[in-house]
């Protein structure tokens, strides 16, 4: 009916079809369609296919099976009373229509394995012998056996599974299945792509399903903006202290000059208390039943890494940046994507998160983030009372005085924020947050500010010496961070001032959606407040598996998610001691007390020190199984990578060349110890990994967090795609299945066999100690809205529903959970400690240059500036025209 006979015996499809040239004998396509037009029973069908020696008897069996249908048919028809030729005339077309659809099915199938099969072969060539390995090893086995795939649970063996191991050439042996049953049957349990990994447990976690509480407890007054400061939260935009064109003042004069830090008491602020020491955080825990305490300062670091691998390294948006600013770069900043820290302290039922300050350091942002924010809120003559000089300086009491706090809960967390200002008009709780923001010159160069404070902002646009640079910066660097800070504090938004450590330039009012717009690309906060849910809960879900592993006892956990062609996030948990947690906080400490000393002038006696001290030590499957597969390459690229990146062989937590505690034992007199390639010291513009110098009290011990600016090399591409460490990202459109998101991304994979050598290698030589511990983990995410995965989510409505597929696969092999651990460690060494290096050649870095050349041109403007303003009088909006105005 569908083959005719050809000279030789052979058979050829009568159908025009892909696969025309088909061979009965030798494809199992033909042998399934000729069981499909077998009215016989299935197991007859099978039995009699399996038992046909040659060509000849196959035809003979099937002329006598095809008029045995006839009769069979015509009896049939009969009995139902219908004459027999009508009767088997519908039968037949019946059957004509049922075969084709289960031809064209069957060749798909085998179309598809065709093209599995070619893209094998591509793969090979471009470094995957792994899988094409693996496909001969299945095949042999069965040519050499005679046997059949594994059945799985039903009993049946998959077509798809049996078509994708076959050769275009068919194998030698019987289908033992219809064609339906194999094609309605369910794919087998696969193992695990990952090797090295657990066999990750698919979770979905709904967006919808998550809340926020606020716990009401009463709180001290919340002061609020002076100076008539408060006109900048109702006016989009920034706000100029003195006009540049008509050199009016638009608010007090006294606010253009800062004090000098040397001049301000700071021993008169009261001490910033971390999480690990709040016992009043601790009792509120209890009394929520609560498992996990933390701060502001302590958990956007982490928190970070899960806004990045749940957009899939989303671009940042920068459409409200005017068109001729050259920058182009989409990018975070290299410190913002650098791996992150926490110390998980245990006490008395209750896990306090607290920051690591491994790599933690005193500058001037830090200290003038603080008495700035006294600035903004104090009338003139209470600010006066800080300077050391004043004879009635502040009180015993006053500085003990308690500070306000927002205590909010999600899950098993309990978290703190504090609260810097507050004006009823505002939406929500009217509460908002206060940040100084330094000039680039400054933030570029933190250790060296002198060099740098004279840059002046003169203009609204412009790629330097205006407030767009300022904004754009803070974009790239701080936003993720501030918005993070505000949603944990349930805040409505930011109120920045700019200035260069002498003088104030201006102040902007950012609210939280104008900040999801340039993080999210969308204008509401939807995304942003269904992300920040999502983030909360896995960070929540990954604690309590690390907790499960070691009960009781403090944690350094580690996060870092890769920018790699799936992105996956490592989590790695270490147990430590109380006394390796104190001396890897405490390590910088001498340092910060050094900079007080000379720098900022504070005197402390002996004793205090001492105290200072003491207090700091106290469908799917299928498709998870290919993104796991991709996520295992680069695990494994990780894995060599570590050998480039680790500059000395990492140490027990307690004595470490990295600082204690940063990573495995220390290798044996006969172990290889990897170098580093320390070409770091080039420091450029557009990648400002910035010293944020915002005024935040919950940000480390009440100071300007600090994320020196870097900028990112030429390499760094303009149009949305970003190359890291040879793997391609692209921030392509929503896709709606896994192969349209493979296609987009691309491919490149590596030498896998050369990779997995050096590898065995590289961990052979990171030897174990049978009482070192560590707990190393692999998160990898897939998005879903409204049933549908999707890269990232896009524009969302309230109404549209974002749910959230994730797999978190343990690394049960310890030398292979080191080896990433010490790369992770490394990466966050190189980012971070590189900052602190006063090598840097200034002849040879063209941006610092080039900002030390704009800070002097900026110091000659001034000076005739403040020259011109002397001969005029001074007009403050709002009030009489007046002498010019001294600031502090």
């Amino acid at each position: 009916m569908f083959a005719r006979t050809l000279r030789g015996g052979s058979t050829r499809c009568n159908y025009v079809c892909l696969s025309c040239s088909i061979r009965r004998s030798a494809n199992p396509v033909v042998s399934r369609v000729r069981q499909a037009s077998n009215t016989a029973s299935p197991t007859e069908a099978e039995d009699a296919t399996r038992n046909r020696p040659n060509e000849a008897s196959n035809a003979k069996d099937e002329k006598d099976q095809t008029e045995s249908d006839s009769q069979g048919a015509s009896k049939s028809s009969s009995d139902a009373g219908e004459p027999p030729e009508k009767s088997s005339k519908g039968k037949k077309k019946h059957d004509n229509s049922a075969l084709l659809s289960a031809l064209e099915s069957v060749i798909k199938a085998q179309k598809k394995s065709l093209q599995d099969q070619d893209k094998a072969k591509r793969r090979s060539r471009r470094g995957g012998k792994a899988k094409a390995g693996e496909n001969k090893t299945v095949r042999r086995k069965r040519k050499d056996g005679d046997q059949k795939p594994a059945p799985n649970e039903t009993g049946d063996v998959p077509i798809r599974k049996q078509f994708a191991r076959d050769p275009p050439g068919g194998v030698p042996g019987a289908i033992s299945m219809s064609l339906k049953e194999g094609m309605n049957q369910k794919a087998p349990a696969r193992k695990s792509p990952i090797s090295g990994t657990t066999r990750p447990d698919i979770q979905t976690v709904e967006a919808e399903n998550l809340e926020i509480k606020a716990i009401p407890i009463e709180q001290p007054p919340v002061p609020s903006l002076s100076y008539g400061l408060e006109r900048v939260l109702f006016n989009p935009g920034v706000y100029h202290l003195q006009d540049p064109r008509s050199r009016v003042f638009n608010f007090d004069p006294y606010l253009q000059k800062i004090m000098p830090v040397a001049e301000f008491d700071f021993d008169a602020l009261k001490e910033y208390i971390t999480s690990s020491k709040d016992e009043a955080l601790r009792r509120i825990a209890t009394e929520q039943g609560k498992k996990y305490v933390g701060s502001t300062s302590s958990m956007t670091a982490a928190l970070a890494h899960f806004h990045f691998l749940l957009s899939q390294w989303r671009s940042i948006n920068t459409s409200m940046i005017s068109q001729g600013f050259p920058d182009k770069l989409r990018s975070f900043t290299q410190l913002q994507r650098a791996p992150s820290a926490i110390f998980l302290r245990w006490k008395d039922g209750t896990y306090a998160v607290d920051a690591d300050k491994a790599f933690d350091s005193a500058n001037i942002l830090s200290m003038l983030g603080k008495s700035m924010e006294k600035l903004l809120t104090l009338s003139k003559d209470e600010y006066e009372r800080y300077r050391v000089s004043h004879p009635d300086g502040i009180s015993q009491e006053e500085q003990e005085a308690p500070e306000s706090f927002h205590y909010s809960t999600m899950g098993d967390f309990l978290m703190r924020s504090q609260l810097d200002a507050h004006d009823e008009r505002l939406p929500g709780t009217g509460m908002f947050d206060l940040k100084t923001r330094a000039v680039i010159t400054v933030r570029m160069d933190a250790k060296n500010y002198e060099h740098g404070r004279h840059y002046q902002i003169r203009t609204s646009h412009g790629e330097y010496e205006s407030f767009e640079r300022e904004y754009f910066d803070m974009i790239r660097s701080a936003f993720l961070k501030y918005s993070l800070q505000v949603r944990m504090g349930r805040m409505d938004g930011i109120f920045v001032a700019f200035h260069n450590t002498e003088r104030i330039f201006g102040f902007q009012y950012i609210s939280l959606p104008e900040m999801d717009n340039a993080i999210h690309g969308q204008a509401t906060t939807v995304v942003g407040d269904q992300e920040f849910k999502l983030s909360v809960d896995m960070l929540n879900r990954v604690l309590e598996r690390a907790t499960k592993q070691y009960p009781e006892q403090s944690l350094r956990l580690h996060f870092e998610t890769r920018e790699a062609q799936t992105p996956f996030m490592y989590i790695f948990a270490e147990p430590v001691t109380e006394e390796q947690a104190d001396e890897i906080q405490s390590s910088n400490q001498e340092a910060v007390r050094e900079f007080e000393r000379n720098v900022l002038g504070l005197k402390r006696s002996g004793e205090e020190a001492a105290a200072d001290t003491t207090e700091e030590k106290s469908q799917a499957k299928a498709e998870w199984d290919d993104i796991q597969s991709k996520v295992e390459e680069e695990v494994s690229k990780d894995e060599v990578s570590s050998e480039d990146s680790i500059e000395e062989p990492p140490t027990s937590t307690g004595g470490s060349s990295m600082g204690p505690g940063d990573g495995p034992p220390t290798p044996g007199p006969d172990s290889t110890e990897p170098k580093v390639k320390s070409d770091q010291t080039t420091v450029t513009a557009a990648d400002d990994a910035e010293n944020d110098d915002e005024e935040d009290e919950e940000e480390e011990e009440d100071e300007e967090d600090v994320d020196e600016e870097e900028e990112d090399d030429d390499d760094d591409e303009e149009d949305e795609i970003e190359e890291t460490d040879g793997k391609v990202i692209e921030s392509g459109e929503i896709v709606a299945d896994q192969d349209k998101l493979d296609a987009q991304r691309g491919d490149k994979d590596g030498d896998k066999d050369f990779l997995d050598q050096v590898t065995e290698e590289h961990q052979s030589a990171v030897p174990q100690e049978p009482d070192r511990r560590l707990l190393g983990m692999i998160l990898t995410v897939r998005n879903k809205v409204n049933g549908q995965y999707v890269l990232r989510p896009e524009d969302l409505s309230p109404q549209d529903k974002w749910s959230v597929e994730y797999a978190l696969a343990e690394i049960p092999t310890q030398s292979r959970a080191w080896s990433l651990y010490a790369a992770c460690q490394n990466r966050r060494k190189l980012r971070l400690d590189n900052q602190e290096d006063d090598g840097v050649d200034i002849a040879k870095n063209y941006y610092l240059r080039r900002m030390r050349e704009l800070s002097a041109k900026g110091k000659e403007w001034r000076a005739l500036r403040d020259e011109e303003d002397q001969q005029k009088e001074t007009f403050v909006l709002g009030q009489e025209a007046a002498a010019p105005v001294k600031g502090p």
